[in-house]
């Protein structure tokens, strides 16, 4: 209860909310990525395939020296899928490179370093087009923009 705005107090059934904290910017933007995240994760099919290990598959979980997870979601019985890219430091990447199973265009559906949420607005490229470039042991991988302290979304599209 309050989570979903970033109420700085535990909850408690003896008082209300701390609704008075929507006029934060912070605390505005905070409702603002719950509200995207949940409209995400309802429309999203491959983040919706959460309840056997067939939906989900590591891609990097071993870079220790820049703390970053990178891992892929899938549908159910369909090639779509998305990639997520969490950076837990506060050092920004601009051209980190990633491993990803399908050659084709990689769109950004989620950041949650944009400045509609409060982030720094690092990242301002959008769309990745694949590379024939081995990387986490994939035959095809992208390079892209990684924000400090934030997680990115990157949806597959389509074949090249």
């Amino acid at each position: 209860m309050g989570n979903e705005f970033a109420q700085g107090q535990e909850w408690s059934h003896e008082r209300s909310l701390d609704w008075h904290l929507l006029e934060i910017d912070y605390h505005k933007a905070q409702q603002t990525l719950s509200k995207d995240l949940n409209h995400l994760y309802k429309n999203e099919p491959s983040l919706q395939f959460d309840h056997s290990y067939q939906g989900f598959e590591w891609i990097s979980y071993d870079d220790n020296a820049n703390s970053i997870l990178v891992f892929a979601r899938k549908a159910k019985d369909c090639d779509e899928h998305v990639i997520a890219v969490i950076n837990f430091t506060p050092t920004p990447h601009a051209n980190y490179r990633i491993g990803v199973p399908k050659a084709g265009h990689y769109e950004i559906v989620l950041d949650t370093d944009e400045v509609n949420y409060t982030g720094s607005g690092y990242a301002k490229i959008k769309t990745y087009q694949t590379q024939a470039i081995v990387s986490h042991g994939r035959e095809q991988s992208i390079e892209l923009q990684v924000p400090p302290l934030a997680g990115v979304l990157l949806k597959w599209l389509d074949k090249p």
